[in-house]
């Protein structure tokens, strides 16, 4: 065998490895996703595929972010008054 040779079968042996490699993530990562839907519809976190349903933050978050908002309003209005 020459060395032309053996570099060839240890590249075609890690092509296999990379190409199993690949395979394995794609399939986990494709059942993972498919799992976190079938749970979020079980447990109804989100509406339907065609809902008319509010899938915004949630309300604690969008009360934070409107109090941040009047806190930068006020110091603005500070700021602007000196």
């Amino acid at each position: 065998m020459t060395a032309r040779g053996a570099r060839s079968i240890i590249g075609a042996l890690f092509n296999i490895f990379l190409i199993c490699v690949g395979l394995f993530t794609l399939t986990a990562g494709t059942y993972a996703s498919v799992e976190s839907i079938v749970m979020g519809y079980e447990s109804a976190s989100f509406g339907g595929p065609f809902s008319c349903d509010n899938n915004g933050l949630a309300p604690a978050v969008t009360a934070a972010t409107a109090t941040a908002k009047r806190w930068l309003l006020e110091s603005a209005g500070s700021v602007m008054r000196r």
